[in-house]
């Protein structure tokens, strides 16, 4: 009985373990380099490292849709600079 016991305590706990590795955000380097194609709701994470900085890295989480929006409205931030610029 107690063997039982202990077993069963440790299939939940390994099924705990197999359950919270299933969620585990993507690790991506480069949001720049992440794909539109796939789900929008995935979680994915990129380490920044702030310029001049050898040992603070950050570890940025968003979701996909998240970090396309981010990149498309940097992009139209950084276009409609670039136009003001030209017509001045």
């Amino acid at each position: 009985m107690r063997k039982a016991a202990i077993f069963g305590t440790a299939l939940v706990a390994a099924a705990a373990a197999v359950a919270a590795m299933a969620q585990e955000p993507i690790t991506a380097r480069n949001p720049a380099r992440i794909s539109a194609k796939g789900d929008p709701n995935q979680i994915i994470c990129v380490i920044d490292t702030p310029p001049g900085s050898l040992l603070v890295r950050n570890r940025i989480c968003r979701t996909r849709g998240e970090w396309i929006t981010l990149r498309r409205e940097t992009r139209e931030a950084v276009e409609r600079v670039q136009f003001f610029k030209q017509t001045r």
